[in-house]
C-alpha cells in the first residue's frame, strides 16, 4: 500500500496532470537506452559518422553538451545515481565491488558483486525510478539491467532480464542481445504491455577499454551502435501506436580516458612490489582491500577501498604515504585519502560502506592488486573473509592494444563526462542544452512517465529546458 502522501500525490497527478513540484507531468511512455562508458566527446567527433542514430536524435530532439557523472566514475554507482536521483553517499552503491559492514559476521563480510546483487539490502538506501513507477501503476521492463532482479522495498519490475557478465565475453553475441532486447522493448511498449523500458549494454564500455576512445577501431564500434539505434528509431516511427506517445532517451553512465603506460608490461608485472615486505603493517593489519575491478583485467582499478583492522587506520595510512613518497613503480600517481578528507564535492564519504582509507589513481594511471588468483577466488565466492588479505601493488600498467582506456577518476575530469540525448513528444526539437549532473537523468525519466518523483539530490529545473513548455 502506498504511503498517504504518495497516494494523494498520485491522485493529484492523475486528475490535474501535475507533479507534486508544480511542473506539468508528461505521462507518456519511455524507452531509455543506456550505453555504458560512451564519453560526450566521442559523439561530437566529426570524423565519426553517426547520422543514422545519434545525429537523428539531435536533429529531432534535444542533447546535452555533457553529463557530469558521480564519483567514483564507475558503472554501478552511476547507474544508481541516474535511476534514483541521489548521489553515491545517499544511495549506497559505492563501487562496482564493495562490502557492507552492517552485514558482517565474525568470519566474513558479504561483497557486492554480480552473484550477490539480487539481495535487497544493497539497494534500499534509495528508491529507483522503476520501482516508483511500479508503485504508481506503471509497468517497467528492464533488459540486462544490473540489480533489476532484486526486490526493492517489496517490489520488483514487471519484467527483468538480468545482467550476466558471461553474456559479454563475445562482442557479436553482446551486440546481438542488445539488438534483440531493444526490438523486444519497442514491441512491448507498442502493445501496451510496458510503459517504461530500459535496455542496457556493457559492450560500449568494453570497446572503450580495449580500443581506447580516440581510435579508428572505437569509431567503427560506435558507428555500429549508431546504426542499431537508427533501426530502433525507424521501427518506432513506423508504428502509429508509438509516434505520438513514446519518448526515447539515450544516455551513458560515464566517459573514458586513455591510459598512460610503460614500455614493457612484463617488466612491471614481474617486478611488482609486495607491499607487505616493505611495510608489514599495511597487509597484516588490513581486513581486506577492495578495488573497482574490471572484468577484462582482474585485480586492477582506478579506485581502491582500504579497510584496516580496528585501531590500525593510522599505521596503514602511514605505510601507504611512505610508499607514495618513494614513488615505487608509479605510486606517486595516486591520491591517498583518510575518510574525513575525501573531497566533499564527491558526495561520497558520508556512507558506512566507504572505508577509512581511499586510494584514487591520477588520470591515466591504474592501481594493481596481487595476487591475481586470490582476487579471482574472492570474486567467485562473493565473500571476503577477515583473514583473506589481498596484497597491494601500485604502478603504471601498459596493456598494449587489449586495454588502453579507463575511467573511475575524479568526476571533474572532462573526459569522464557522459551523454544525454532524447526525442519524442515531450522533448524540444533540435536543441542543445548545457551539461547537468547524472542525477538529473532521474528527473527527466520521472517527468516523462508522469510519476510523482521522490525528494532527491536532483531537481527538475536541471533538465527543464529539455522539455516543451506544454510538457
Amino acid at each position: 500500500m502506498l504511503p498517504r502522501f504518495s497516494l494523494l500525490g498520485t491522485i493529484w497527478m492523475v486528475f490535474f496532470g501535475f507533479r507534486y513540484d508544480g511542473i506539468r507531468a508528461s505521462g507518456g511512455k519511455l524507452l531509455t537506452i543506456v550505453l555504458d562508458g560512451i564519453p560526450h566527446y566521442a559523439i561530437n567527433n566529426p570524423s565519426i559518422s553517426l547520422s543514422q542514430g545519434f545525429d537523428r536524435i539531435r536533429a529531432n530532439g534535444v542533447w546535452a553538451k555533457y553529463v557530469t557523472p558521480d564519483f567514483p566514475t564507475l558503472s554501478l554507482p552511476n547507474f544508481y545515481s541516474m535511476m534514483t536521483g541521489n548521489h553515491v553517499d545517499k544511495h549506497g552503491i559505492v563501487g562496482n565491488f564493495f562490502v557492507d559492514p552492517n552485514h558482517c559476521n565474525k568470519s566474513s563480510c558479504p561483497m557486492f558483486n554480480e552473484k550477490s546483487a539480487p539481495e535487497s539490502f544493497w539497494w534500499e538506501d534509495s528508491e529507483p525510478v522503476w520501482i516508483t513507477a511500479e508503485k504508481q501503476g506503471k509497468r517497467s521492463y528492464m533488459y540486462y539491467w544490473p540489480g533489476c532482479e532484486a526486490k526493492i522495498f517489496g517490489v520488483r519490475p514487471t519484467f527483468c532480464r538480468p545482467y550476466s557478465s558471461l553474456n559479454n565475453a563475445n562482442r557479436s553475441i553482446a551486440e546481438g542481445q542488445f539488438i534483440e532486447a531493444a526490438d523486444e522493448a519497442v514491441d512491448n511498449l507498442a502493445t501496451g504491455r510496458a510503459d517504461f523500458a530500459v535496455v542496457y549494454t556493457v559492450q560500449t564500455d568494453n570497446d572503450g577499454h580495449h580500443d581506447g576512445s580516440h581510435t579508428s577501431k572505437y569509431a567503427e564500434h560506435l558507428e555500429s551502435f549508431d546504426k542499431i539505434i537508427g533501426n530502433v528509431l525507424t521501427k518506432i516511427e513506423s508504428n502509429t501506436n508509438l509516434t505520438d506517445s513514446l519518448n526515447v532517451m539515450v544516455v551513458s553512465d560515464h566517459g573514458m580516458t586513455n591510459l598512460l603506460y610503460a614500455n614493457d608490461i612484463s617488466k612491471i608485472i614481474n617486478a611488482y612490489i609486495n607491499v607487505s615486505a616493505l611495510y608489514p603493517p599495511l597487509v597484516e593489519e588490513c581486513d581486506f582491500i577492495l578495488g573497482s575491478l574490471e572484468n577484462q583485467v582482474p585485480g586492477v582499478g582506478s579506485v581502491l577501498l582500504v579497510w584496516p583492522k580496528d585501531g590500525n587506520e593510522q599505521r596503514v595510512y602511514r605505510g601507504l604515504v611512505a610508499g607514495k613518497e618513494q614513488a615505487v613503480l608509479g605510486a606517486d600517481h595516486m591520491k591517498i585519502y583518510s575518510k574525513n578528507r575525501i573531497p566533499k564535492r564527491w558526495h561520497f564519504r558520508n556512507n558506512l560502506r566507504v572505508p577509512p582509507i581511499l586510494l584514487v589513481a591520477d588520470p591515466g594511471y591504474i592501481l594493481i592488486k596481487g595476487v591475481w588468483p586470490v582476487v579471482d577466488t574472492i570474486l567467485n565466492s562473493g565473500f571476503v573473509g577477515s583473514n583473506t588479505i589481498m596484497k597491494l601493488t601500485v604502478s603504471v600498467l601498459e596493456l598494449a592494444a587489449s586495454y588502453i582506456g579507463n575511467h573511475g577518476y575524479d568526476n571533474n575530469l572532462p573526459d569522464m563526462g557522459g551523454i544525454f540525448l532524447a526525442m519524442g513528444p515531450a522533448f524540444e526539437k533540435g536543441k542543445v542544452v548545457d551539461g547537468f549532473p547524472i542525477t538529473a537523468d532521474y528527473q527527466a525519466m520521472a517527468h516523462v512517465l508522469g510519476i510523482t518523483s521522490k525528494a532527491t539530490d536532483s531537481n527538475f529545473k536541471q533538465v527543464e529546458t529539455c522539455f516543451k513548455s506544454e510538457h
